[in-house]
C-alpha cells in the first residue's frame, strides 16, 4: 500500500484493514474516552512537568473503580471493580459527607469486591439537619494501601462524587414578606 493511499484512505480500505487506528481523532464511546493522539501528552504536561487540568480528566476516564448511588436514604452504593486482577480490599476506601465545601462526616468502608465484578456497600453516614441553601454531596475515594514504585501510600486511584438531593432553596425576600403579611392579616381578623 502506498503512502498516498494511507494518508487519505477510502472507506473500502478502512473496512478491509484488520486494524485501523486514527491517532489524530478524538472518539467518545460509552464511558471510555480516547485521547486520540497515540498516548502522547501534547498540551497535557508542560515541558517543566507541571500537569495541566486535562490530566485530571485523563485520570478520571481511565480509573479502575466506578460507583453508582443506589439509595440516598439507606446509603447504598454499587461499586464496580474494573481491575483485571486486583480485589478492592487492596485499596483504602474512604467516604466524606460534604455540606457545601465543608466535611461534616467521614469514615472508611470495606469493599471486598473481586476483579471484573460489582457489589453493593452501605456507607454509614447520617443525614444531617438540612439547612436552607446548602448543597450536600457524598465523596467516595479509593486510595493505595502501601507505597509502590509509581505511587506513595494513600495515592488516590479513583473517586466518585454524588449530589444528595437534600437541597432546600433559600426563600426570597419577596416570599418572606408575603408570608409575613399573610400572618399579620390572620392575627388582625
Amino acid at each position: 500500500m502506498s503512502a498516498t493511499t494511507l494518508r487519505s484512505p477510502s472507506p473500502e480500505i478502512r473496512k478491509k484493514a484488520a486494524l485501523w487506528l486514527d491517532f489524530e481523532e478524538i472518539t467518545e464511546n460509552g464511558e471510555f474516552f480516547s485521547y486520540g493522539i497515540g498516548a502522547r501528552t501534547y498540551g497535557s504536561i508542560w515541558p517543566d512537568r507541571r500537569p495541566q487540568p486535562e490530566m485530571w480528566q485523563i485520570k478520571k476516564s481511565g480509573q479502575p473503580v466506578n460507583a453508582r448511588l443506589l439509595s440516598v436514604e439507606k446509603g447504598e452504593v454499587e461499586i464496580i471493580n474494573r481491575y483485571l486482577f486486583t480485589n478492592l480490599d487492596q485499596l483504602w476506601c474512604i467516604w466524606m459527607l460534604y455540606s457545601d465545601n465543608e466535611v461534616i462526616d467521614k469514615g472508611e468502608f470495606a469493599a471486598d469486591i473481586a476483579p471484573q465484578t460489582s457489589g453493593t456497600v452501605t456507607i454509614p453516614y447520617h443525614k444531617p439537619v438540612i439547612r436552607e441553601g446548602v448543597e450536600y454531596r457524598l465523596l467516595l475515594s479509593f486510595c493505595r494501601k502501601g507505597k509502590t514504585l509509581w505511587a506513595d501510600d494513600g495515592y488516590e486511584i479513583a473517586w466518585e462524587q454524588f449530589d444528595l438531593l437534600w437541597f432546600i432553596p433559600v426563600k426570597s425576600i419577596e416570599e418572606e414578606s408575603v408570608n409575613l403579611i399573610t400572618v399579620k392579616k390572620k392575627r388582625i381578623t
